[in-house]
């Protein structure tokens, strides 16, 4: 089968991840993630990466029951608001891309879900508005590797719901068999969204500002022997998210730069399914030795999470979220 028929909705792709295990709903391809999560995860600092000096993380309290002061990314005290904002979630079909759309309409959002996967995602619409409200939520087929058509999901989201507030780059999809396929959805989908989103939202374009999420995984932050060019697509979003978020840019556009890394999370895939991702049999014992028992969050937890981060991020920062916990901070050592 040709992976770009099943691109859309794949697991987990879009929603990216092991992390998170991908959900299938967002581009598809054999294997492809809806969301971006990854495969399940080691936590940071375990024998992995403990002789390596990097990041470190910080816990925060908890999820947050209602929405809190954040500091703008113009540098006044606001309240975050997310009563009509408006959200273009690219991978949203399914998975994760699934459980942040609803959060986000849970709090009166208006959501975009763009997706390879026309089926289900016209179906998700429809289910959404009527639960959270008549034309509060659309669909737009869009296939993160297709620039025109990533475009077009951006103008089609603009021109109905008047503007766009907020973008989360969640596509992706778990296959290094197809490892051109995987780098280009993975990390250049991530890129086209992020520069569509600065010049739809950025002020220096004309636009309101506002904020990008970037669906990385666990494994952006560590070695995976099992799975490399997957794990070098995440390891690329860490360095591009703070990079992009750095101050200079956020001052220039008005738009803040954040990445969420799921840790192994329960998507439609399951972990036999992400094997047939790895690049050759010989990698399955190390993918066992991974992977086998170990425990996977649901995909609420993620949805969740990512209403933390768009509350608390600062432009430039990297959390994770794993293990039914809240969302923590990566610190990261300064650079010599």
């Amino acid at each position: 089968m040709d992976p770009r028929k099943r691109r859309t909705a794949a697991p987990p792709a879009r929603g990216k991840g092991p992390e998170p295990l991908p959900s299938p709903s967002t581009q598809n391809t054999p294997l492809a993630s809806a969301s971006s999560p990854d495969l399940p995860e080691t936590p940071v600092g375990t024998s992995h990466n403990r002789a390596r000096s990097g990041p470190v993380i910080s816990s925060e309290s908890g999820f947050p029951r209602a929405p809190s002061p954040v500091e703008d990314v113009s540098g006044d005290e606001a309240v975050m608001d997310f009563k009509n904002k408006v959200a273009l979630i690219t991978g949203g079909a399914g998975g994760i891309g699934k459980a942040y759309a609803e959060e986000l309409l849970k709090l009166g959002a208006k959501v975009s879900i763009c997706d390879l996967d026309e089926e289900n995602g016209e179906l998700l619409a429809q289910q959404f508005n009527h639960l959270y409200g008549h034309n509060r939520t659309i669909f737009c087929l869009c296939d993160v590797t297709d620039y025109p058509q990533f475009e077009a999901a951006f103008q089609t989201t603009s021109s109905v719901f008047g503007g766009l507030d907020i973008v989360v780059n969640n596509a992706g999809i778990f296959n290094d068999r197809f490892w051109e396929l995987e780098v280009d959805v993975n990390l250049n989908g991530v890129i086209r969204g992020t520069l569509l989103a600065l010049r739809f939202m950025g002020r220096d374009r004309g636009g309101r500002g506002g904020t990008v999420v970037i669906t990385g995984s666990t494994l952006g932050l560590r070695p995976c022997a099992c799975v490399p060019i997957y794990t070098a697509t995440k390891h690329a979003i860490i360095g591009f998210t703070r990079s992009f978020g750095d101050p200079f840019h956020m001052n220039l556009s008005g738009v803040r730069i954040i990445a969420l890394c799921p840790g192994s999370t329960c998507t439609e895939n399951n972990p036999e399914d992400m094997k047939k991702g790895i690049l050759s049999p010989a990698y399955e014992p190390v993918w066992r030795k991974e992977y086998e028992n170990r425990p996977f969050q649901p995909v609420q937890n993620v949805g969740r999470a990512l209403i933390h981060v768009l509350v608390k991020g600062t432009s430039g920062s990297i959390w994770t979220v794993d293990n039914q916990n809240p969302p923590r901070e990566v610190k990261f050592t300064s650079s010599p």
